[in-house]
């Protein structure tokens, strides 16, 4: 069986490849909320969400992917910030988001805590793929998502998105608490029994104007740890290396490691990743989407 590398180019990035002589460019995000988040975790103070386009009635987000489509966008990413019980508002956005099914687009969104009734609508929305990040440790939820729930809230939402056959992809931050082992592999085993559709890993990176822009991101040695645990633990669920990841040497080497170990797509990858997979002759395909592509 011959396995193609996917690599994907999300939410607003760029990557010219020298050995195609081409260039790629993600779609951008979406928010829902513009810049606003209830929560302002500490890892983010919701700086993420100035990256990305306002679209904070329906009108506007039918109007803001109708131009997006007409240049080419075939997928899209959704966002936004958070209410203060961990939830991104979409419910008002339901007819619109059916409209943008309609024209044919793939539509990925970052949904928060998830109940049953959240979970119908997204099936009714008919969503491609929810994307929610997800932890199992109180540590996490009360002192860097600043959030009042617990460990089983986000076991349910998954639970609640399984239930109403809606694909999802949890994310998990490695390294979100100061940069330390933050419960990683605990979640990796809960998720073992959630049957998720994929699972992206991601690498807590400092931004500046946040809570943590002093800390460090967790030692490559760590992250290559929780990345082999993964694969070894859910060896039948497709797993990506995402976006948000340091992009220095010493954190490239990541991105090798996790196509020898088996990953199934990288997303947003250094250009000497790219020049690796050339020389060596590796069959990679390039793919202008979110990473939870994998999932559907």
């Amino acid at each position: 069986m011959i396995i193609i590398v996917k690599i994907f180019v999300p939410n607003g990035h760029y990557l010219y490849v020298p050995g195609l002589g081409r260039e790629f460019y993600g779609y951008p995000p979406i928010s829902l909320t513009g810049s606003y988040c209830a929560l302002q975790c500490k890892h983010c103070r919701a700086k993420i969400l100035k990256r990305m386009i306002p679209a904070k009635t329906p009108q506007e987000l039918v109007r803001v992917v109708g131009e997006l489509y007409r240049h080419g966008v075939r997928g899209i990413l959704i966002s936004g910030g958070s209410n203060r019980w961990g939830q991104v508002p979409f419910e008002g956005f339901v007819d619109a988001i059916k409209y943008v099914k309609r024209l044919g687009l793939r539509i990925y969104i970052h949904t928060g805590l998830v109940d049953e009734y959240r979970a119908q609508l997204l099936k009714e929305a008919g969503v491609d793929v929810a994307l929610i990040d997800f932890t199992v440790n109180d540590r996490v939820i009360e002192d860097v998502l600043n959030l009042k729930a617990s460990p089983k809230d986000f076991i349910d939402s998954i639970k609640n998105l399984v239930k109403f056959s809606v694909r999802v992809a949890p994310h998990i931050v490695i390294g979100i608490y100061h940069g330390e082992a933050s419960g990683e592999k605990q979640a990796i085993d809960v998720l073992r029994d959630l049957n998720p559709n994929a699972v992206v890993l991601v690498v807590f990176t400092p931004l500046s104007g946040t809570s943590f822009e002093n800390y460090s991101p967790p030692p490559p040695s760590y992250i290559f740890d929780v990345m082999r645990y993964a694969k070894s633990s859910l060896p039948n669920v497709p797993l990506s290396y995402g976006c948000m990841k340091p992009h220095n040497n010493v954190y490239q080497l990541l991105e090798i490691e996790a196509l020898h170990l088996g990953f199934e797509g990288i997303s947003f990858p250094s250009y000497s990743t790219v020049e690796y997979l050339i020389n060596r002759g590796i069959d990679f395909e390039i793919i202008q989407e979110c990473c939870t592509y994998i999932a559907v």
